[in-house]
This record gives C-alpha cells, sequence and structure tokens, in this order.
C-alpha cells in the first residue's frame, strides 16, 4: 500500500474534474448566456480541446486505481504522455481570434501537468534508490500530479466559457 495511498486515490480524478469541468466560484454574477448555435468554427476548436483533454482525463482517472508503487509510475508515464499529445495538438491547431489568450495558457497548464507527472516519476524513482528527500512534496499535497498545471487549465477554460464557447464537453465520455 502506498503511503498516502488514500490521499491518492480521490485527490487526482476529483481535482482533475474540477479543474477542468468547475466555473469559477464566487460572485453573483449571472453565467453567460450560451450561444444558440455555436460558429463552425467555435465548434471545432472546442472539438479539438476535447480530443486533447479526453486522453488526460481518463489517464489521471486511472491514478486512482494505482495501488502499488509500480502501478502508480505507469499511471504517472500515461498521464505524462497524454499530456505532452495533448499539448502537441494544441499547439496545431489554430483557436479562434477570441480564445487565443485562453488557449495559450491552456498549452502552458497541460505542459506543466505533464512535467509534474514526470516529476513525481522521478521522485519514486528517486525514492526506490533510496533517496526520499523528494517525497515529501509529493505526499504533503495529496495527489501525485501539482495543482498549478490544473489551475491554468481550470482557469483558461473558465475564460473560454466567458467568451461563450461551449467547452462543459471537454471531458465527456464519448
Amino acid at each position: 500500500m502506498l503511503p498516502g495511498r488514500g490521499s491518492v486515490r480521490w485527490a487526482v480524478p476529483v481535482l482533475a474534474a474540477l479543474a477542468l469541468s468547475a466555473p469559477a466560484c464566487g460572485g453573483e454574477e449571472e453565467p453567460p448566456e450560451p450561444p444558440e448555435a455555436e460558429p463552425a468554427p467555435r465548434a471545432g476548436y472546442v472539438e479539438t480541446l476535447a480530443q486533447a483533454f479526453d486522453p488526460v482525463l481518463e489517464a489521471t482517472g486511472a491514478l486512482a486505481d494505482a495501488s502499488t508503487l509500480d502501478e502508480l509510475e505507469e499511471s504517472l508515464e500515461d498521464v505524462e504522455d497524454a499530456a505532452r499529445a495533448g499539448v502537441g495538438e494544441l499547439e496545431a491547431a489554430e483557436p479562434p481570434d477570441d480564445a487565443a489568450g485562453a488557449h495559450e495558457q491552456l498549452v502552458a497548464g497541460l505542459g506543466l501537468v505533464a512535467e509534474q507527472a514526470a516529476d513525481a516519476r522521478a521522485a519514486i524513482s528517486a525514492a526506490r534508490a533510496g533517496d526520499l528527500s523528494e517525497l515529501p512534496e509529493l505526499l504533503e499535497t495529496g495527489t501525485a500530479l501539482g495543482l498549478e498545471g490544473l489551475e491554468q487549465i481550470r482557469e483558461a477554460l473558465d475564460e473560454l466559457r466567458e467568451r461563450g464557447f461551449d467547452v462543459g464537453r471537454i471531458g465527456a465520455a464519448g
């Protein structure tokens, strides 16, 4: 059993789901009215986002099922690979003009998720070799991934929502 495994089991999928789907909290502003029909470039862009993020969400969800260091390391590798692939997809995409800033933030956030997964894998490898210096930070967060990348992604998705993009489909099965 992993140290802190109970918190890893529930924290990663919960945090990932919240970061990618929850609108920003606070304030009493009414959410913007969704457009009646999304113009084709917007809908195509949102589909590109879903294709980039769905594998990442699936991989982060699998982290919760890891019950050994080997499984955790393998799941982290899957998260890293999915996030790097997602970065590649997003870098190849041409966002609508009003999504350019949020798009850059999504690329940066997803890149950070990949780096954090790699760092967590490195900490596990170092621990296996007897160097426990990196483990406290990993265990302190209660999650194998830091929250900075997920927070950047959430903020960017909130910005897209405010601009009328229907990003609620991101992470939906199908």
